[in-house]
């Protein structure tokens, strides 16, 4: 077998070399016939991916390649994706080929990267041939999961196209992004299922959780009404906060379903580490320490006001949960 730690020195001393081109491709392509890419790895191919020589090669090298496609899917592809249209053409194959085992991220990722970008235009309607494929498949549902989704003219065309085919959509998304106009067509476009992230009732709560929402709360609670109308599933999902009473969270839940829209009970809002809310609560960076302390904080703040009716009642503290030696 070979030894690990002596592949590693010598990959990294093969690829600091001042290699020539047509080496340098061979050993992208070797890199993407690895079946499960180590962080070095990704690293390596990452850099060729930053060298305007190398990069094409290596988005041609690593489609179709499941492994490659999750360990560059977070950081790496969203880079790619940013880049010039004109750059972008080979990620065309990548995505679509990526379709057959990971088609919920390639949908996050169009919507995200290329979905409000009108350069990127003919990058998104490349995606939609896609979506015809999946119709000839049998396919007749798909889910978009982005916050964001509703924001520009790319998605009215998109919508409007959907609309055409043989397909019913759902969504996740921000009330706030959509008007009358817009909720008319995804009526038309047949969205069966629209979940949206209210958060909080109060301006206060949702400038708390940096929300940067643009309609205050009777604005949105319109939109919803408006929304079931030509959706058959609405669903308003709230975060617990600290602002908002309970009481005025059930007279506004209860306005909402006596219009047929579904409202969750609040969620405690999680003080991930690394997140806004972990900085507000602590001021500092995470430490080692930083998902007792947020877990305890968690624990601490939410004990009395109670948690939502999709949480146990009685959570238990992390050490009490560790497995001992």
């Amino acid at each position: 077998d070979a030894d690990p730690a002596k592949y590693r020195e010598e990959l990294d001393r093969l690829i600091a070399s001042d290699l020539r081109l047509h080496i340098r491709y061979l050993l992208i392509e070797f890199l993407s016939q690895v079946n499960q890419p180590e962080d070095f790895e990704v690293v390596h191919m990452t850099d060729r991916l930053k060298e305007p020589d190398d990069r094409l090669r290596v988005l041609i090298a690593i489609r179709g390649k499941e492994q490659w496609f999750g360990a560059l899917r977070d950081a790496v592809l969203p880079m790619v994706m940013s880049w010039k249209a004109e750059e972008q053409w080979p990620m065309i194959g990548l995505i679509s080929d990526a379709w057959k085992f990971a088609r919920k991220d390639c949908l996050e990722l169009v919507e995200n990267y290329w979905l409000n970008d009108s350069e990127k235009d003919g990058l998104t309607w490349q995606v939609l041939r896609e979506i015809d494929q999946l119709v000839a498949r049998g396919v007749d549902y798909i889910y978009f999961i982005d916050e964001i989704f509703g924001v520009g003219n790319n998605v009215r065309r998109l919508l409007e196209a959907i609309a055409e085919r043989p397909i019913s959509i759902g969504l996740q998304t921000r009330i706030d992004l959509w008007s009358e106009e817009t909720l008319d067509l995804l009526g038309r476009a047949r969205c069966i299922s629209l979940e949206c992230g209210i958060e909080s009732i109060s301006d206060e709560g949702r400038e708390e959780l940096n929300k940067n929402c643009r309609m205050d709360t009777q604005r949105m609670m319109d939109l919803l009404i408006y929304a079931r109308r030509h959706i058959p599933w609405v669903q308003a999902n709230l975060v617990l906060t600290e602002t908002d009473d309970k009481s005025d969270i059930r007279r506004w839940q209860d306005k909402l379903k006596s219009h047929g829209v579904w409202v969750s009970e609040p969620v405690p809002m999680f003080p991930f580490p690394g997140s806004p809310l972990f900085w507000q609560k602590f001021r500092e960076s995470p430490q080692d320490d930083a998902w007792e302390k947020a877990h305890e904080y968690y624990l601490s703040a939410f004990s009395q006001k109670g948690y939502s009716d999709i949480q146990e009642q009685q959570p238990a503290a992390l050490a009490e949960l560790e497995v001992q030696p």
